[in-house]
């Protein structure tokens, strides 16, 4: 069956006003036109649904018919294609994303609360989870995009955020603390507090240690990179950490010191499902991300040393590009 939305809709005019002088004049067509049109769809379904008199024209039983379903229809088609159209214009849709709990607490909120600024009728969806969660659920197409750090991961296309270097994060009152830098190699015989778990952060801190030659006195597994901070917070050892979340570590009594030789990144991306286009919303919001690095740029490769204790969240908060845990409750 070849019945066009035209037809229909000219069909629909003809029958809702009982003119054909009306309807083209409403659907700015002429009378010839619609005419045809109405002949055509006739011939499609092989009956008349139109009795024309030179004074009026009148619906037949199965124009009454058609009438009343291709009303429905049309009404539905025209709402879809406005939804469609919402979603490429942003008046509309939705972005799932999942994220590791440290990548939620220090680096989205700001970064989500500037793309709902722009875009404040699309709903957003933040989910934490351990990072050995999130591709699999981004490549099964259970969120639209993922954030935080990964190795190579099958099912997912990633796109880099930004590699700033990892510090040591060491209590204020350790001998490491007075220093400019510390050297992998100087962790020989320290306590280390590092996340479990087969995760590219995991795999590399062993390599360093490997590669150093580090013999620890003692390694402290935690599930979550937060729980490293609170016990470095509280001596009982040092943890490495990035200094993309620095302003996290700020709210505790701890120092960030660049570790060196090696001199490695932690390198965030965004990753979406291969093999599918993202929304219109996600590529925004991936947009928007990259918009936000880009802004604060500075900030990410340079972080200053804090020796005093300090909120990290300026009054001002256009000027603070991250957010402190004490903004999610």
């Amino acid at each position: 069956m070849n019945v066009t939305v035209k037809q229909l809709r000219a069909f629909l005019a003809v029958a809702r006003l009982g003119s054909f002088t009306r309807a083209s004049a409403a659907l700015h067509a002429t009378q010839s036109s619609l005419s045809v049109l109405v002949r055509e769809l006739e011939t499609e379904l092989a009956t008349k649904i139109l009795d024309r008199t030179t004074r009026k024209v009148e619906l037949t039983e199965a124009g009454e018919q058609l009438y009343h379903d291709a009303a429905g229809v049309l009404a539905g088609l025209e709402q879809a294609i406005q939804k469609t159209r919402n979603l490429s214009i942003m008046k509309g849709g939705h972005v799932s994303i999942a994220a590791t709990p440290l990548c939620a607490a220090a680096f989205l909120p700001r970064a989500v609360a500037a793309f709902r600024a722009k875009y404040p009728d699309v709903e957003i969806a933040l989910t934490d989870m351990r990072v050995e969660q999130i591709a699999a659920s981004v490549s099964d197409r259970q969120f639209n995009c993922g954030v935080g750090v990964f190795g190579p991961e099958k099912g997912v296309v990633a796109t880099p955020l930004l590699e700033p270097r990892l510090m040591l994060a060491c209590p204020r009152s350790h001998a490491f603390a007075r220093r400019k830098k510390v050297n992998w190699k100087d962790l020989d015989g320290q306590i280390l507090i590092t996340v479990k778990g087969n995760n590219i952060v995991r795999r590399e801190f062993d390599r360093c240690v490997q590669q150093a030659s580090v013999e620890p006195q003692k390694i402290i597994e935690v599930q979550q990179m937060m729980t490293a901070l609170g016990l470095v917070d509280a001596g009982f050892g040092l943890a490495v950490w990035p200094a993309w979340a620095a302003s996290v570590a700020s709210l505790y009594a701890v120092e960030l010191i660049p570790l060196d030789r090696p001199a490695l990144t932690h390198p965030l991306s965004v990753i979406v499902a291969e093999g599918r286009s993202p929304s219109a919303a996600t590529q925004a919001f991936i947009q928007a991300l990259q918009d936000y690095v880009h802004v604060h740029r500075s900030y990410f490769a340079h972080i200053k040393r804090q020796r005093k204790r300090r909120r990290p969240i300026d009054s001002d908060t256009s000027r603070v590009p991250l957010l402190g845990l004490r903004s999610l409750a």
